[in-house]
């Protein structure tokens, strides 16, 4: 029964995607010479488990303390991606806490339009102890990824306008899109310059109603992307928790639409095997992200998958996961996330329920 309602997920994803309401200007239209992106969040979290075995034996509450950042850029010729987690968990009466590390880093050489090479590494573990891994990469593949966060703000800021009577009908296509190019420049410009730039190009003053409307929006709006790539890498396990060094081969492929301001879609696969080819794991995601109300916030459904494939034996897991995420003021949000898995060896489903709070500090 919860295989065939995480199948109902997936189904609901694709077809919410499939049904959203078409703009005159879609939000994937928006070209920047260079794609930049950058965050780092503070996070928190309290958590309740109930685990996969009748006897309730796994069943605990705990909490942790994350901190994640990422940073990538796409230009022309040359691209970079660094991405990185450290997380501080807390179990038990007595506050007894480990901590794990997790980051990636990768640097693209463009070859041509969208074929590009890149190396770059993956590490995960504990620095100093022996569970830590880190593998050494180098690959080619074909496609781009670019934030096109500053048109859908311009779409939604165009709707703003009107709902405040601010101008009786939609800007044309061209004064939106020269709008996301100024909204694009918000880190040179900033929060000021941006909304003088927006009282310019509109030749009005705006009231204190609009205003405070359109610096919400530029302020809190969600990021998105649109965009695909796949690749193929060959990596060596520079550090190895079991002491034994190989070469690991993986394939990936990623994808992303923003079918309105509101409404995004995202998925992944990631496919990796060690060489000689005993043991191949298989990774993939689709989710979707969904802006309800500046108060609300975003409802996020996402569906996962993971297989692995051994010689003789075959495990998958297969996750739902439901969060509302509600925010508070401009950097600060609380969310409330329900998660059921179903998986090799489960004697019944196992849920999760966990309430976090997020603190963007950039």
């Amino acid at each position: 029964m919860v295989r065939s309602g995480m199948v109902l997920v997936v189904a609901f994803l694709v077809g919410f995607a499939g049904s959203a309401l078409a703009q005159s200007l879609s939000v994937c239209n928006y070209v920047s010479p260079e794609s930049k992106f950058s965050s780092l969040s503070l996070g928190g979290n309290y958590n309740q488990f109930n685990d996969r075995y009748k006897d309730n034996s796994g069943n605990s509450s705990s909490g942790n303390l994350a901190l994640r950042g990422q940073l990538w850029e796409d230009g022309p010729e040359w691209g970079y991606r660094v991405e990185g987690s450290a997380r501080v968990r807390l179990s038990g009466m007595n506050a007894a806490f480990d901590y794990t590390l997790d980051s990636t880093g990768q640097m693209r050489r463009y070859l041509s339009q969208d074929i590009f090479a890149f190396g770059g590494f993956n590490s995960a573990g504990v620095p100093g102890q022996s569970g830590l891994t880190v593998d050494a990469v180098a690959g080619a593949g074909w496609g781009r990824f670019r934030d096109v966060a500053p048109l859908a703000k311009a779409l939604k800021i165009n709707d703003i306008l009107q709902n405040m009577k601010v101008i009786s009908q939609s800007l044309s296509d061209e004064k939106i899109t020269e709008l996301a190019q100024t909204i694009g420049k918000q880190r040179e410009l900033g929060l000021e310059g941006v909304m003088k730039a927006i009282e310019q190009s509109l030749g009005t003053s705006l009231n204190v109603g609009a205003v405070l409307a359109l610096q919400e929006t530029l302020m809190t709006s969600p990021s998105r992307f649109c965009g695909m790539d796949v690749s193929v890498s060959v990596g060596y396990n520079i550090i190895n928790p079991k002491g034994q060094n190989s070469v690991v081969l993986t394939a990936k492929a990623n994808y992303a639409k923003a079918f309105s301001p509101s409404t995004e879609v995202v998925a992944n696969a990631t496919w990796r095997t060690p060489v000689p080819m005993s043991v191949s794991t298989l990774d993939a995601t689709i989710s979707l992200h969904h802006a309800l109300t500046e108060t609300i916030g975003e409802l996020s459904m996402t569906y996962s998958y993971h297989h692995i494939q051994e010689p003789n034996s075959m495990k998958e897991l297969h996750t739902a996961d439901f969060m509302i995420r509600m925010q508070l003021q401009a950097s600060m949000s609380v969310a409330f996330s329900l998660q059921a898995s179903l998986g090799t060896g489960y004697e019944e489903p196992e849920w999760n329920f966990d309430v976090s709070f997020k603190y963007d500090l950039f």
